[in-house]
């Protein structure tokens, strides 16, 4: 009976340490597939935003020189009503 008590806690020990060993290199692949992912996603929101904020800067430019709402809208591919919302924030 005893021979057998001992082989359990040796189970047991040993499960543990392998679990505890699964946990960790499941959490460090989960983080760093995460963090990746993470990372591609911001810096594609981040490009797309930069590319957005030139385009209304040059859409305000173009305000400037005096063209027409439509040829900006035609330039830029903005909409009218962002090249109106340039404006007023310019008004302001």
């Amino acid at each position: 009976m005893r021979e057998s008590s001992i082989y359990q806690d040796i189970f047991a020990e040993g499960f543990e340490i392998g679990f505890q060993e699964s946990f960790e290199i499941d959490f460090q692949e989960g983080f760093e597939i995460g963090f990746k992912e993470g990372f591609e996603i911001g810096f594609k929101e981040g490009l797309e935003e930069g590319r957005q904020e030139t385009i209304a800067k040059i859409a305000r430019n173009l305000l400037l020189t005096g063209m027409s709402v439509e040829q900006i809208i035609t330039v830029t591919g903005l909409t009218r009503e962002r090249i109106e919302q340039l404006t007023n924030r310019d008004s302001e």
